[in-house]
């Protein structure tokens, strides 16, 4: 696992939190730092971990019924909104 570059400019991805180790999904990375949903820790946008699948757009596809689905079953799938 690697850290997030401060420079990184994907569209999106899936990131790990390095307090709790919980996975999210964000959609752009015009931002600083966040707030780790599951632990509430904020991190800096370079202490992020990119996930071990962490390219977004290949890794999930949209469908119909409004939520985004992961390739692979064991892969947790993202609610988008």
């Amino acid at each position: 696992m690697k850290k997030l570059s401060k420079y990184y400019s994907k569209k999106a991805a899936f990131l790990k939190c390095p307090h709790c180790m919980a996975e999210t999904h964000v959609g752009h990375f015009a931002w600083s730092a966040l707030v780790c949903l599951n632990c509430g820790a904020m991190v800096n946008k370079e202490d992020w971990f990119l996930s071990d699948w962490q390219d977004a757009e290949h890794s999930v596809h949209p469908t119909n019924d409004g939520l985004i689905h992961a390739d692979d079953e064991s892969k947790p799938a993202v609610i988008s909104g």
